[in-house]
C-alpha cells in the first residue's frame, strides 16, 4: 500500500486536477495509464512506500521538475531520500525493460511507416525526385555534467530525427533514438560518431537503411561522407566555398537553405527533451549512471505521445 501521508497524493484521482498532474509529471493521467499498461505487476510491485502508478509518477516528477531527491521526498511526504532513490532506480529499470523498446530504436518502427507516415511533404518535394527513400536527420545534443575541478564538460547524447508530419498543424515532429551504452562520446565529433554507428552496424542500421536513402547533415559531418557514400547513402549537406570563392553560387545557396529548413527538426527534438528540466541543468556525478536510462525513457515517451 502506498504511503497515505504523502503531501502530493499521486494515487488519488481527486487529489490533483488534470492540469496539476500534467504540470508535475509532463503527461496526463490517461497517458500515464498507457505507460503503466506495459509494466507487468511483477516488475513494479506495490509496497508500503509506493504503488506502481506512484512509482512512475515519482520518476516523471524527478525528470520534469529537475529537483533533488531530498526535495522530491519532501513533496511526496517520504521520510527518507534513499527511498526516493530506490523508487526511481527500480522504476527506470522497469520502463527501460518493458516500455522503451516499443517506442525507441530502429526495431520499433519499419521503413514503410517512416516513409508513408513520418516524412514531410516539403522534404519529399525538395529531395526525393519521385523516389521513396527514407530520410534521416542525424545529430547530437549535450548534457552538462559536474566534474571535480569546478568546470563542466559536455556529455554527448546522440539522436536520429525522422521527419514526421503532424496532421493537426502541418508541423514536422521528429522521432528519436539513443546511442549505445559503454560508448564514450565526449572526445568524438559528429562525423566520428556517425562513422562508428555505420561501421559497427549499431542497432542493425545496415539492415534497416537501403541504397539511395538520404541523410540530411550539417558540415560537421563532412568526414563521414566517404563511409556513407561507400554504403550507397545519399547526403544532403551545405557545400563548402571553393578556392578563391567569396560566396556561394545560387544553386549552392539554395541547397544550403533546403538543408536548414529540413534540419530544424533537430532543434525541435532537443528543445522537447530539455523541457524535462533534469536534462537542462548540470547533472551531478552521482546521477551519471542514470543518464542513459533517463534519456531513453523520455525519448520513448515523446515518441509514444508525440508531445510537442
Amino acid at each position: 500500500m502506498a504511503n497515505s501521508n504523502k503531501n502530493v497524493d499521486l494515487d488519488d484521482p481527486l487529489s490533483l486536477s488534470d492540469i496539476e498532474y500534467k504540470n508535475l509529471t509532463g503527461f496526463t493521467r490517461t497517458q500515464h495509464d498507457r505507460v503503466l499498461s506495459y509494466i507487468p505487476a511483477s516488475a513494479l510491485k506495490t509496497s508500503i512506500n509506493r504503488s506502481p502508478r506512484y512509482a512512475i509518477a515519482c520518476l516523471l516528477m524527478k525528470l520534469r521538475l529537475g529537483v533533488s531527491n531530498s526535495v522530491l521526498a519532501s513533496m511526496l511526504g517520504i521520510d527518507n531520500k534513499r527511498k526516493v532513490t530506490d523508487i526511481i532506480h527500480s522504476t527506470s529499470a522497469a520502463l527501460v525493460k518493458y516500455f522503451v523498446l516499443h517506442y525507441l530504436g530502429l526495431a520499433h518502427i519499419n521503413r514503410e511507416e517512416i516513409i508513408k507516415k513520418h516524412t514531410s511533404s516539403i522534404a519529399t518535394r525538395l529531395l526525393t525526385e519521385n523516389r521513396n527513400p527514407c530520410i534521416l536527420v542525424p545529430d547530437g545534443t549535450y548534457l552538462y555534467i559536474q566534474v571535480q575541478l569546478s568546470f563542466y564538460i559536455g556529455f554527448a547524447t546522440w539522436i536520429f530525427s525522422f521527419h514526421e508530419q503532424k496532421i493537426r498543424n502541418n508541423q514536422m515532429q521528429p522521432k528519436t533514438f539513443n546511442l549505445p551504452k559503454n560508448r564514450s562520446l565526449i572526445n568524438d565529433n559528429d562525423a566520428s560518431i556517425l562513422k562508428h554507428i555505420m561501421i559497427n552496424n549499431y542497432d542493425d542500421i545496415l539492415q534497416w537503411v537501403e541504397e539511395n536513402d538520404i541523410m540530411i547533415l550539417d558540415r560537421g559531418f563532412r568526414d563521414s561522407l566517404g563511409v556513407l557514400k561507400s554504403l550507397g547513402i545519399d547526403v544532403a549537406m551545405p557545400s563548402f566555398l571553393g578556392p578563391k570563392q567569396n560566396q556561394s553560387d545560387v544553386q549552392d545557396a539554395n541547397n544550403y537553405r533546403f538543408v536548414t529548413i529540413l534540419r530544424w527538426v533537430v532543434e525541435s527534438v532537443n528543445a522537447r527533451i530539455k523541457r524535462f528540466k533534469w536534462f537542462n541543468q548540470v547533472i551531478p556525478n552521482s546521477s551519471l549512471p542514470s543518464v542513459q536510462d533517463f534519456i531513453c525513457i523520455v525519448a520513448a515517451l515523446l515518441n509514444c505521445f508525440h508531445v510537442s
